[in-house]
């Protein structure tokens, strides 16, 4: 966390202590096909943030917590070639307000060698 000190002109930076992690799953149907979940979340401690928000400030320096979701499909027609498609949610919450919400599609290619 950061905050701009007036007198100097400098800035203050300060760690703050979060929780968080991720669990994904993984399902292999056969030797063709693969789908694979995860979902990831970082919470910074309210009572640390309280004393850091800046009014108007930027996202950056009221980021309270980050959330992600994350879904793909793996499809190999042969055993060097592969296919992927992929949806990621980001959500990024500020101390005061909504949060700033993204939806990621991804498609790609691959070959094996």
């Amino acid at each position: 966390m950061y905050r701009a000190n007036k007198d100097s002109g400098g800035y203050y930076f300060r760690p703050l202590d979060d929780v968080g992690g991720w669990a994904q799953l993984k399902e292999k149907l056969n030797e063709r096909l693969e789908f694979n979940a995860a979902f990831g979340l970082d919470d910074v401690f309210a009572h640390e943030l309280q004393h850091y928000a800046v009014s108007g400030g930027t996202m950056y320096q009221n980021l309270a917590r980050n959330r992600t979701y994350t879904g793909n499909v793996i499809y190999s027609p042969s055993a060097y070639l592969l296919f992927s498609l992929e949806y990621r949610h980001l959500e990024s919450s500020p101390v005061e307000g909504f949060p700033a919400k993204s939806n990621i599609i991804g498609l790609g290619a691959g070959y094996r060698f």
